[in-house]
């Protein structure tokens, strides 16, 4: 390394070092943030201990209408009128106004379609 790149990092070493903590902090705050969701739905997941819910398709978004892939579906419970958003995976197209029971993990909302009913 050549003297000056030494002197200059010598001279600023405590900024560098404050920026590097900073960073290697943030990144872990944020990577513990998004994993901890799913941290605690793990137990779910093992004991197959999921929430089933059913209820009618109030709204839905997904990209691709026609191929079956990740659905986030806004139902509203029919046993307490709750409004339970839930992403839905491999599920083939779906309708507003449809009744479908739906199991998912509590804390992610991650789901799958059980039973399809009729639209009321």
């Amino acid at each position: 390394m050549p003297k000056n790149n030494q002197k200059y990092i010598k001279k600023r070493e405590k900024k560098i070092n404050f920026w590097v903590r900073f960073g290697i902090t943030a990144f872990l705050s944020l990577g513990m943030i998004l994993a901890i969701p799913s941290i605690m739905d793990f137990p779910a997941f093992v004991t197959g201990d999921y929430i089933v819910c059913e209820g009618k398709v109030v709204s839905y978004y997904y990209p691709d209408k026609n191929r079956p892939g990740l659905k986030q579906v806004e139902l509203q419970s029919e046993k307490t009128g709750e409004m339970i958003s839930v992403k839905i995976y491999d599920c083939p197209k779906i309708y507003e106004e449809e009744i479908l029971t739906v199991k998912y993990l509590k804390y992610t909302k991650h789901g799958v379609l059980v039973n399809r009913g009729e639209s009321k």
